[in-house]
């Protein structure tokens, strides 16, 4: 099915379950009535919602349990939303606690339902009739990675039959699959099983290999489809689109699409005030001590740089005295630097001197999740040292980011360092998606805001 299908089929669940809920059934009774508008509401928070959790992006390769996490959690967000917005208009009263929380209960389980039904039709479908024989002609890893995946119940309705691998000598398996070096048997394979497609795996500039196939099946009523490998490619950050009618690999553009980035925008700026807001004395308190610790203002501004290479400043409270920089390269704060205030080295410790920063989120320069920006001095440096460096900077720069989870934060005094670092910010831009972010967030709450690299 088509994402677009399958939310479809999630709204109508929706609206269901909010007409089966108790006192559900008159809901609709009037269109003035606040229980039509919360429905509605929530109707459309499922379509703008649901996209964030990937619940849509190939539900074929998740585990069902994790589905089921992704579904409940998008659901969880929607409802919550929804009843912000109700209280934040003044009609909490006007919705009935026993059917929202009947409507929100039955909902869940109609949803994760309709999934357990679909992937047990999709297994079924995968052993009936329209289970599709294939074939596959590739490199030794990459033909072994197709079958192991379809083996494994990843993609169900495709059955593979015979492998070819030019480079192999001696007939053998993969999941029971066999594999064949020399052309002629692997043809006659595939008639005798009757495969209806061949896919033929290899890397762009390579497609000399697929004349053989081409030429040996010109007779053949089978399917040749070609599968370019692009984990090769120097950088390439995957995803095919059409320009002008023609197929075009994606190899370096920006990891977010236009409506990837949306949704992450609007998470940013509501978690930002949330934060601001609820945080407000403790960083009047903060402000106070700054100012009291020693002369000079409470934050510490400085120049970096942004999405797509755009400056702009970073605000952070302040934690050390006043000093004249020296030309060169900005010296990074070290372990019991005379330079910060017993203050500072508190705030430092505990992370709280980042807070502010939620002010860059709100102004849209920055993101609650994201590689954490460095000194445009740092930038330059690295830059020629560390391959792909100033990738990091096609989204947004975060307060939290997956290598900050997972220990790479604070000083970077070594080349190794960074690029440990680089690599973690890489892997959160090529697997982002909004379940990752919470993840990060989770995980930052969770692990605190202290540690050993931070001083």
């Amino acid at each position: 099915m088509m994402p677009s299908l399958f939310q479809l089929i999630d709204v109508l669940l929706v609206v269901t379950a909010a007409l089966g809920a108790p006192s559900g059934n008159d809901a609709f009774a009037a269109v003035g009535d606040m229980r039509f508008a919360t429905v509605c509401l929530d109707a459309a928070l499922v379509l703008a919602v649901f996209p964030w959790f990937s619940v849509y992006r190939a539900w074929r390769e998740q585990p069902l349990a994790a589905l089921a996490v992704r579904v409940l959690a998008a659901w969880a967000l929607a409802q919550t939303l929804t009843f912000a917005v109700v209280v934040a208009l003044g009609g909490a009263s006007a919705v009935p606690r026993q059917w929202f929380a009947g409507w929100s209960a039955l909902a869940a389980l109609a949803l994760v339902a309709a999934r357990i039904a679909v992937r047990r039709l999709s297994s079924a479908r995968a052993f009936g009739r329209q289970c599709k024989t294939i074939a596959i002609a590739a490199g030794h890893a990459e033909g072994r990675r197709i079958v192991k995946r379809i083996a494994l119940g990843g993609q169900p309705g495709f059955r593979p039959v015979v492998v070819f691998d030019a480079q192999c000598v001696e007939r053998t398996e993969v999941f029971g699959v066999p594999v064949v070096g020399r052309l002629e048997p692997f043809i006659d394979t595939l008639r005798r099983q009757r495969v209806r497609e061949l896919w033929i795996v290899a890397q762009p500039g390579e497609t000399q290999l697929i004349e053989p196939f081409v030429d040996a099946l010109r007779n053949d009523f089978i399917d040749i489809r070609f599968i370019p490998e692009l984990d090769r490619l120097p950088f390439a950050n995957g995803g095919v689109t059409e320009l002008l009618g023609l197929p075009a690999i994606n190899v370096v553009t920006s990891p977010l699409r236009d409506w990837q980035r949306l949704p992450k925008a609007v998470f940013d700026r509501l978690f930002a005030l949330a934060v601001l807001v609820a945080c407000s004395p403790l960083l009047a308190a903060i402000a106070c001590a700054v100012k009291l610790s020693s002369p000079g203002p409470v934050f510490f501004r400085q120049r970096r740089m942004g999405v797509d290479g755009r400056d702009f400043r970073i605000y952070k409270f302040r934690s050390m005295r006043l000093h004249a920089d020296e030309p060169g390269p900005v010296t990074q704060a070290t372990k019991g630097d005379p330079r910060i205030t017993k203050i500072g080295a508190f705030l430092r410790r505990t992370s709280l001197d980042e807070l502010p920063q939620f002010i860059n989120v709100l102004k849209g320069e920055m993101s609650v999740v994201g590689p954490r920006p460095h000194a445009t001095e740092h930038d330059e440096l690295y830059k020629n040292l560390v391959r792909n460096y100033m990738y990091r900077y096609r989204i947004k720069p975060g307060i939290t980011g997956w290598a900050q989870v997972n220990g790479f934060r604070g000083e970077t005094d070594r080349v190794d360092k960074m690029e440990r670092r680089v690599e973690f910010d890489l892997y959160y831009i090529r697997h982002w998606n909004f379940w990752f972010d919470l993840k990060i967030v989770f995980l930052t709450l969770l692990r605190g805001f202290t540690g050993p690299a931070a001083y």
